[in-house]
């Protein structure tokens, strides 16, 4: 029995039972937090994405900023566009995360995580509370993170 921990018999000791139990569970432990962790940077990678698609989209709808940036608004028509922002004739729209399209009213929140980062800026809010803003005023298209519309 000298240096060994299973005795002569070949069976498993009291010991490493405890050993292989500790093991697993430890391993077990490891796998789980790995996996939050990869679901958190694919849900924070899916919010910058989304980011990405309101400035495209809103640089196509406004033809880089100089027209309005929802996708259907009255003044691509000869109508009068309804969604300027201020005084300066900046217009504002919200991605709708479904059809990916610039829309006038607040469609319900989408985000996926907790802190979303848009060029360096972080916004914070509940999951499924924010929703991707655009505002358009000259040559400049801005991005951000608002409260959307509760459900």
């Amino acid at each position: 029995m000298r240096g060994k921990l299973k005795d002569c018999s070949g069976k498993i000791s009291i010991l490493e039972m405890i050993l292989i139990v500790l093991i697993v569970c430890m391993t077990g432990f490891i796998v789980s937090k790995g996996v939050d962790w990869t679901r958190k940077q694919a849900a924070h990678s899916n919010d910058t994405l989304l980011a990405n698609t309101a400035e495209s989209a809103a640089k196509i709808n406004s033809s880089n900023g100089l027209d309005c940036v929802v996708q259907d608004c009255p003044s691509k028509s000869g109508g009068v566009c309804t969604h300027v922002y201020n005084t300066n004739g900046a217009t504002i729209g919200y991605l709708d995360k479904v059809s990916k399209h610039i829309v006038g009213t607040k469609p319900y929140g989408y985000n996926e995580d907790t802190e979303m980062d848009i060029n360096g800026t972080a916004y914070y809010g509940d999951v499924n509370t924010m929703v991707l803003q655009v505002i358009a005023e000259g040559n400049n298209i801005s991005v951000s993170w608002v409260p959307g519309r509760t459900q």
